[in-house]
């Protein structure tokens, strides 16, 4: 049409993504420009000129300013293959005012046939998902609100079909829905939906938030970060009391719901704020722009400074393993990419300490090491923890800090080296439990496979294994179905065949070079920010469960009341729509069933397309439970997976100036905690004196009063 014909640039593009057309429509030019937002990464220049394009269309407006800022910033867009992208410099983010983002994309109109049939496409591949039947009515102690996954594409369905079709104005709010279903709701960073609309822009506010209590275990304020310096010169900082006339804490606690990374709300409140393990900003939708603060100036007791905070829009960085490690002492080992790294600190409270810094279980490859081995990533993190731990003995260092603040997890791999390397045995079994959810697609997809799947597949059901170590006689055993709330679950667990395949890899002479713990459990301390998610949340569940270790959570929301120690997902495996075996030779010769509500093949174009299509639509395979329930005491957790568990951390305490500028004074306050009669946070701990005992039970006191409200999938109740 005449109105498409203007949409040279961006409009047009987006368009053509909302209804299955083949990417040659696309301009080379324009791919390769458009391609470079989702890649951006690092701290946004500053705009201050407009749009070049006298059009008041506002994506043509986007795409004229995305293309002067990056002429003026010297950047040249190139072709590039996604394997060339992961190794390439990041690229500054376009900083793009919030009003024209927010006007672009609102302007995309509603595909209403589109978005039915792409509701069709997603909900046999929401049935896989592990936590859906829990997430309608989750048990006592899970603090977020429950939600009807399924039910919740209904109501978008019925939303669609209103009388008129006015059910959603555009397509943005159609999408808007389906992203808080699904990647909000459902509070499980392994379950990811988005698509190249959504994905398009990021908002973040112009303004860093720190979170300090004079003494770590007295009550928070909220303050701005640029006051960290002020501080650390001798100048009193007085808080922010209200952000857009509404008290800062409330402010920030309700903005804290729209990130379901984390299913509890302490993690969540955490995401908010810069420390020196994790370098952020705040990122959300805001209702109102510019934003302003209110922060009373103590000096005079009687005049308001009114900071109004400009937004921007940029897409965030991922963690950066290769910065320098600001804040922190000389380190003694280190992979290269900093997923992990060791520190001998010389201060008086940590003689007697060593200190691993676990930010990430994730390997990194870059195009270097892909030359060499690879293996090679995997051999660095095994041969950091085994130096390192070398070198911590050696140094009369009897006690073990682990600090996993803001590890999201990674591979279990690198968990296992870890795990092992600290309490080696005769067993290369990772004491923990699969739960997956029996539904008809795993059904037919079990009796097909069974026997014939290949072993390192992503579905490798012949090396699943019973809680007990024996093996299953056969996929009507393993399926069960076992008794669950409101569908049926099948146990298993799985050998950890990466410890044998790392003993066979010739770069290793040994193992491990002990046969007993280097470390006794009461001599061992995890610290966590609540933003520990997936293999860290696996790990630090087996070295509670089955070692008794301890564990200090840090921050959170300014309550005398428990944290929790892993706040993000601790589900399991996680798979992908890349990873389906649709090319097992059983499946080939052997379609589903006619009626089958089944995942489509690899080869279907779902009607709504995403930036990358294999990546973007994920699934939590299992839950995961603790081994020691099955193989000691029955199911003395009822079967409950962890997911939805209240686990206290064993003690709390929350960030100081000091903290925010040196972590020796993190590391310090936790070693003062665990071993020398230290206070945690009033009433964060069962000891009646303040200090470290057991683990807190939960109690009302800990949820969260900040609810998303109506919408897709909510539900009554909690």
């Amino acid at each position: 049409s005449q109105h498409h014909e203007q949409f040279d640039g961006l409009t047009k593009w987006l368009l053509q993504q909302q209804v299955p057309q083949p990417p040659a429509m696309h301009t080379k030019a324009l791919t390769a420009a458009v391609a470079l937002l989702p890649l951006c990464a690092g701290v946004p220049l500053d705009a201050r000129h407009g749009p070049t394009s006298h059009s008041d269309e506002p994506c043509k407006q986007v795409h004229d300013h995305m293309h002067k800022w990056m002429s003026d910033n010297g950047i040249v867009p190139k072709d590039l293959s996604r394997a060339e992208l992961l190794f390439i410099p990041s690229v500054p983010a376009v900083p793009i005012p919030p009003s024209l983002a927010f006007a672009c994309i609102r302007s995309v109109p509603l595909h209403k046939d589109s978005a039915l049939q792409q509701l069709d496409f997603l909900r046999p591949l929401f049935g896989w998902q592990s936590t859906v039947d829990y997430l309608r009515d989750p048990p006592q102690g899970y603090l977020s609100e429950p939600v009807d996954l399924i039910g919740g594409l209904d109501d978008i369905a019925a939303k669609l079909k209103t009388k008129g079709g006015r059910g959603y104005a555009n397509e943005y709010e159609f999408l808007a829905d389906l992203y808080t279903l699904t990647s909000v709701r459902v509070r499980d960073f392994h379950f990811h939906y988005s698509t190249l609309l959504l994905d398009l822009f990021t908002p973040l506010m112009g303004a860093e938030f720190v979170s300090i209590s004079k003494d770590g275990v007295s009550t928070p304020k909220i303050y701005l970060y640029g006051d960290v310096k002020n501080a650390q010169q001798g100048y009193t900082p007085s808080p922010v009391s209200t952000i857009d006339g509404v008290p800062a804490l409330e402010y920030l606690q309700k903005v804290s719901v729209y990130d379901g990374a984390s299913h509890d709300p302490d993690a969540r409140f955490n995401a908010l704020f810069r420390s020196l393990s994790n370098d952020r900003t705040l990122a959300y939708t805001p209702p109102t722009w510019p934003l302003t603060l209110d922060i009373p100036d103590t000096t005079t007791g009687n005049a308001t400074e009114r900071a109004p905070i400009a937004w921007q829009y940029h897409l965030l960085a991922d963690k950066n393993f290769t910065s320098t490690y600001a804040g922190y002492p000389k380190v003694t080992k280190a992979a290269k990419f900093g997923e992990l790294a060791g520190f001998l600190p010389d201060s008086p409270g940590l003689s007697d300490a060593a200190v691993l810094s676990v930010n990430s279980f994730t390997t990194v490859i870059s195009p270097d090491t892909l030359t060499v081995d690879l293996m090679y990533p995997f051999i660095e993190f095994y041969n950091v923890t085994i130096d390192f731990l070398v070198a911590a003995k050696a140094s009369n260092r009897s006690k073990l800090i682990l600090d996993v603040q803001g590890n999201g997890g990674g591979m279990i791999l690198n968990l296992a080296v870890l795990y092992f390397a600290l309490f080696p045995g005769n067993t290369n079994i990772l004491p923990v439990v699969w739960q997956g959810r029996a539904h008809p697609q795993l059904a037919w997809l079990g009796k097909q496979l069974w026997n014939t799947s290949d072993p390192h597949s992503p579905w490798p059901f012949t090396t699943q294994m019973k809680a007990d170590g024996t093996p299953w006689a056969s996929f009507e055993e393993f399926f069960g179905p076992y008794p669950g709330p409101g569908t049926l679950f099948n146990l298993s667990t799985e050998a950890t065949r990466f410890v044998s395949a790392i003993n066979s890899t010739s770069s290793y002479p040994s193992l491990f070079p002990w046969t007993e713990p280097p470390f006794h459990p009461n001599d061992i301390i995890i610290v966590t920010d609540g933003e520990c998610g997936s293999a860290c949340a696996i790990f630090t569940g087996i070295m509670t469960h089955e070692h008794s270790v301890r564990t200090v959570a840090l921050g959170g929301r300014p309550l005398h009341a428990p944290m929790q120690a892993a706040g993000q997902t601790r589900g399991g495996p996680i798979n992908q729509f890349s990873s389906f075996p649709w090319d097992e030779e059983a499946l080939l010769s052997s379609p589903p069933p006619e009626g089958l509500d089944f995942i489509p093949p690899m080869d279907f174009v779902p009607p709504l397309r995403v930036a990358d299509q294999n990546e973007r639509l994920g699934w939590s395979v299992a839950d995961t439970l603790p081994l020691s329930e099955y193989n000691r005491d029955g199911e003395q957790g009822g079967g409950v997976p962890l997911q939805f568990r209240y686990e206290a951390a064993n003690c709390r305490l929350f960030f100081t100036w000091a903290m925010a500028t040196d972590i020796t004074a993190v590391w310090e306050a936790v070693a003062g905690a665990a071993w020398y009669g230290g206070k945690c946070a009033v009433g964060s701990t069962t000891n009646a004196d303040g200090t470290m005992g057991g683990v807190p039970k939960y109690s009302k006191k800990v949820e969260d009063q900040y609810r998303l409200g109506k919408g897709p999938g909510a539900m009554g109740g909690k």
